[in-house]
């Protein structure tokens, strides 16, 4: 679920200069200067932030965990959302009023000496400007394909990248990319080339289509396999429907489900329910898996798969969605008659055919890697690089 203010609300902020003009990195709970955007171009980052307006970074981040959804009690997918500025700057401005102006006490890279600094907020449309002229590269990051194939080496040892950046549909489509026949020719020419490690990249992969995460699954397995457990509606009627951005809703979810015998409504008709097969050239070798809390929904499901029938290794972060499931899948956007204020109801609960794992939790990696803010700030990959490592040494 997810509760929105109104689109007229979050104009009016939007356009009012409201957002820290720092990107803030999050390490360990502790809040770091990662993006400058404010009006003094060569301030040094790397400043760990000890209070914004007074208040204690731990206070407020506190404050901004409990009003922040997640999966299961996943923590991580609530900091990597919270460095986003935008998110963060409405965040801030929800729990304490709209706020203009910033007074930061912080400690200077390298200095155990705290500093304090003043400075106005920006509005949306300036911190974007900012990021573009200030940091070209990371700003042609946003623009890369959606999936991606390299080859990299530990020592004498080949291994195969395959970073997949997002499951969803359309951004294949942008990029004139066919999904299913990228990951074909892939695994064909795995087996050519006798890779012995592949590593797939899921970092920040929110999601997109539940048949794309089958796909990948698929292609690790050597039998057949349940994908799903259930996909299951509660009731088909709702009082609400009429104030959604659905018009025709009740007719859509009739049309999907039916009631099954213990009272609520079974999904027909999807792809992943059922008995799936396995795809080919089937591949048996060592897999590892990069995850953080930026993984979600159908990388969630991938990796809960995958991982329950111990395909692979998972390096970096707790995953971002739980390992059961989740409910999403028809999600109508509700405007409140009254405030305007937008719910988001997701309505269809995805069950995970897989057991045995703390419900409250996302896959926790086998190996646990971060970086530091000095990672950070120099583009340093150290899940990448301790990956890549890891395999070196178990040749």
């Amino acid at each position: 679920t997810g509760l929105r203010l109104s689109e007229s609300y979050r104009k009016y902020l939007e356009e009012s200069p409201i957002f820290l003009p720092f990107k803030l990195k999050f390490i360990n709970g502790k809040a770091y200067m990662f993006r400058n955007y404010s009006q003094d171009p060569d301030m040094v980052m790397g400043g760990e932030v000890i209070s914004i307006n007074q208040q204690p970074v731990k206070t407020i981040i506190e404050k901004m965990l409990k009003i922040s959804p997640s999966d299961a009690h996943i923590q991580a997918s609530k900091y990597r959302r919270l460095e986003s500025t935008i998110l963060f700057g409405r965040m801030y401005n929800l729990v304490y009023g709209k706020t203009t102006k910033y007074s930061l006490d912080y400690r200077p890279p390298g200095n155990k000496k705290v500093k304090t600094i003043r400075v106005p907020g920006k509005t949306r449309q300036q911190i974007l400007s900012l990021f573009a002229q200030r940091y070209p590269e990371a700003a042609k990051e946003t623009q890369k394909p959606p999936i991606e194939l390299e080859y990299k080496k530990a020592g004498d040892i080949d291994i195969a990248v395959l970073t997949i950046r997002t499951f969803g549909g359309g951004a294949y489509k942008q990029a004139g990319i066919s999904y299913p026949e990228f990951l074909e020719k892939a695994f064909n020419e795995f087996q050519e080339k006798n890779i012995q490690n592949l590593v797939i990249d899921l970092r920040n992969n929110g999601g997109g289509s539940d048949n794309y995460g089958k796909l990948l699954t698929a292609y690790f397995m050597d039998a057949p396999f349940t994908y799903y457990e259930s996909l299951e509606v509660k009731q088909v009627k709702h009082s609400f429907w009429p104030h959604t951005d659905v018009p025709d809703a009740e007719q859509m979810l009739a049309a999907r489900t039916k009631k099954n015998d213990h009272g609520t409504y079974s999904a027909v008709g999807h792809p992943n329910l059922g008995t799936q097969q396995p795809l080919k050239p089937t591949f048996k070798r060592k897999v590892y898996i990069l995850i953080n809390g930026g993984s979600f929904s159908a990388s969630g499901e991938t990796t809960s798969v995958i991982h329950f029938h111990k395909k692979a290794v998972f390096v970096g972060e707790e995953c971002g969605a739980g390992y059961y499931g989740n409910t999403s899948g028809f999600m109508p956007l509700l405007t409140l008659p009254k405030t305007k204020m937008q719910i988001r109801i997701p309505l269809v609960k995805y069950s995970m055919a897989v057991s045995g794992y703390d419900k409250f939790r996302g896959i926790i990696p086998e190996y646990q890697v971060g970086p530091t803010i000095d990672d950070v700030l120099n583009d340093r990959d150290t899940v990448m690089e301790y990956t890549l490592g890891l395999i070196k040494k178990q040749k």
